[in-house]
């Protein structure tokens, strides 16, 4: 058989197996983030709370998490990309389609799982874990700055460094928002019409 006599369909099909792959390690790539993050969370939120005045150590918690959420983001956006091309690329191409991101997309909306369910996992690993870290900052650097008879200036600027933190949480919230809507209850894919 040569080359003139293989199937039409033979090379959306070796480019639907490749994007597959493509697929498994972008998803892995992003449990690699959310795993460092819960790291890094768990071992600075134990070393900056086992000792006095440490708490400024809570301060990386949101600039670390601001990282690797743009890491996971960024892998979001092309899974997406990549489920929408073998959708309305690829599937068309081979005879009676490929069915895969249709297929996902129509059993992972039957499967309502609930307000437990629609609450990603990702709002609680990234957003509220920083928020959480300012809050433990601002109760214990306040408390030991005021009990230790610091002066006015010193809150002052525990203030200045805790509101570009939390410009920086909100900043993260808002990315995490816009890829739920963009993303929410569709896999891989979403439902949005190709770009012309």
């Amino acid at each position: 058989m040569t080359t003139d006599d293989a199937p039409q369909h033979t090379g959306p099909l070796a480019e639907f197996a490749a994007l597959r792959s493509e697929i498994d390690r972008r998803a892995a790539s992003q449990w690699t983030a959310v795993a460092l993050q819960i790291g890094i969370a768990g071992a600075v939120f134990g070393f900056a709370l086992s000792g006095r005045h440490r708490e400024l150590l809570l301060l990386v918690i949101p600039i670390a998490t601001y990282t690797t959420l743009a890491r996971y983001s960024s892998q979001m956006v092309f899974l997406k990309l990549i489920g929408r091309y073998i959708r309305t690329e690829l599937s068309p191409r081979v005879p009676g389609g490929l069915g895969w991101e249709e297929w996902r997309l129509a059993n992972f909306r039957s499967a309502d799982l609930s307000i437990f369910g629609r609450f990603h996992f990702a709002w609680v690993v990234f957003p509220a874990v920083s928020a959480l870290a300012i809050g433990a900052f601002v109760l214990t650097a306040v408390r030991s700055r005021l009990t230790d008879g610091q002066a006015w200036y010193t809150v002052a600027s525990v203030v200045v460094v805790l509101a570009a933190e939390v410009l920086l949480t909100v900043v993260m919230g808002v990315i995490m928002a816009r890829l739920r809507r963009g993303t929410e209850g569709v896999g891989w894919a979403d439902d949005m019409p190709t770009q012309p």
